[in-house]
């Protein structure tokens, strides 16, 4: 460990409450609650939101989890804020093409 960083000193810092509720909150609790009705899990509109509040808070969880052993005093920089929202516009554009990410087989019919 460097720098005399513990395990308790990063999980116990000013923040840590807040953002291990709103890890709970993004990638539990909020999935859960709107996910309960079958309706809501046909809208693509709603899926499409849940899943982009399921990523930005598995990225907070990841992002609490690493920086704190490499600084002792994380603060969240413009690279950061680059990278992650870089990373959600390359996954957005991914899911947003009109084209299939895989070939679709073209089935022939079968003689009898």
């Amino acid at each position: 460990m460097r720098n005399g960083s513990s395990p308790l000193r990063r999980c116990c810092g000013r923040t840590s409450f807040a953002t291990a509720w709103a890890v709970v909150v993004l990638m539990w609790g909020l999935p859960f609650f709107v996910l309960l009705s079958e309706k809501t899990k046909r809208n693509r509109t709603i899926m499409s939101r849940i899943a982009v509040a399921v990523l930005i808070g598995h990225w907070l969880d990841l992002y609490v989890s690493i920086v704190p052993a490499h600084a002792p005093e994380p603060q969240l920089t413009g690279w950061d804020l680059a990278l992650a929202l870089g990373a959600f516009a390359a996954v957005g554009w991914a899911a947003t093409r009109r084209e299939p990410l895989a070939p679709v087989p073209v089935l022939q019919p079968v003689a009898d």
